[in-house]
């Protein structure tokens, strides 16, 4: 179960995955909205160790009226007992609790969470005096331990061919226009801010695509463990939707600039399927059986199911009713010019 990292260091990573599976995360949580826990629930566990040395581990104690977790190390030389223990109190934590539980989930986390490392001596070899042995949360992984999440890369690779080939179709189309194309109005007033928008879209989406580490097989083995093959097939679909909404505001930028005819049109396709793609994520959610560390994402869900509809909501009504928008978006694809 030891691996080989760097610098000849060897390490072994276990997570108690029954407190972890069961434990929401709250970090993509408000401070004041309340986090749903599972009642009642009450779980002993203990991990058993012969280990190679002997190995430190500090206890750790919280208790308060929604949850109580104890960690107590028991440590023999080098065999090594640690015994967890969760015991919810109630079906959730109150608003009002929520910044202390973000803290607590920390220190949870770390103690849940385990990573032994043994770095050897100069020789090589792993003697028992040369050893610095450390209990810690997992650390990052080095690119040479990292292993490609091969669904998600396939599903990006045909999605981009796809996605190429409509942008080139929908790239020759034209629409009508009220005025002559090259005498539209220079991009300014609100279609400044509508620009800005759509680019912060992109933004948005880009780093939340970067964040969530879908091309990592480890993210994909958490999945699987939690929720079996109905949460993987939910892990590509949010990759799905998230892909779905970065080319579109992409290619949404793109006609922005160039005051292309087709701009108000495709901007209110994507306007439907911003709003799908949030829908659809949000109905998954409640459908799908998921662990209770997930089940805090669906108020983020909501919420930005709310966000994208008041955002839709504006400024397809200024498309449609500007004439500023008539004016501006008039040039025709290359090949409509001849």
């Amino acid at each position: 179960m030891w691996k080989n990292g760097r610098n000849g260091q060897r390490y072994f990573d276990y997570i108690v995955k029954i407190l972890d599976q069961n434990l929401p995360d709250p970090s993509d949580v408000r401070n004041d909205v309340p986090i749903a826990l599972p009642y009642p629930f009450n779980v002993h566990y203990t991990l058993e160790l012969a280990l190679p040395e002997s190995w430190t581990f500090d206890e750790l104690h919280i208790k308060n009226n929604a949850y109580q977790f104890d960690f107590d190390p028991v440590v023999n030389g080098a065999n090594i007992s640690l015994h967890f223990s969760l015991r919810t109190f109630g079906d959730h934590i109150p608003a009002e609790a929520i910044r202390q539980y973000k803290e607590d989930y920390k220190n949870i986390a770390d103690k849940i969470s385990i990573r032994l490392s043994r770095t050897p001596d100069a020789g090589g070899s792993f003697g028992e005096n040369n050893a610095s042995p450390e209990a810690s949360a997992p650390v990052h992984v080095s690119l040479a331990d990292w292993k490609a999440c091969w669904p998600a890369i396939w599903l990006t690779f045909f999605f981009s061919l796809l996605f190429s080939r409509l942008f080139q179709y929908l790239n020759t189309r034209g629409e009508e226009t009220l005025y002559a194309p090259g005498s539209g109005y220079p991009l300014g007033g609100w279609l400044i801010l509508l620009g800005i928008s759509i680019a912060s879209v992109l933004v948005f989406e880009l780093v939340r695509l970067i964040q969530a580490d879908y091309f990592s097989y480890s993210s994909w083995t958490v999945y699987g463990n939690a929720g079996g093959i109905s949460l993987q097939y939910l892990y590509l679909t949010q990759l799905a939707v998230q892909l779905t909404l970065i080319s579109g505001a992409g290619a949404l930028l793109f006609w922005f600039l160039k005051k292309r005819d087709i701009f108000p049109r495709m901007f209110l396709w994507y306007a439907g399927i911003l709003l799908s793609g949030r829908m659809l994520l949000l109905v998954l959610f409640y459908t799908i059986p998921v662990p209770a560390s997930l089940t805090g994402y669906r108020s983020v869900l909501a919420l930005a199911l709310v966000r994208s509809g008041i955002y839709t909501i504006a400024w397809v009504g200024f498309i449609l009713r500007s004439g500023q928008v008539k004016s501006t978006f008039l040039e025709k694809a290359p090949h409509h010019m001849w």
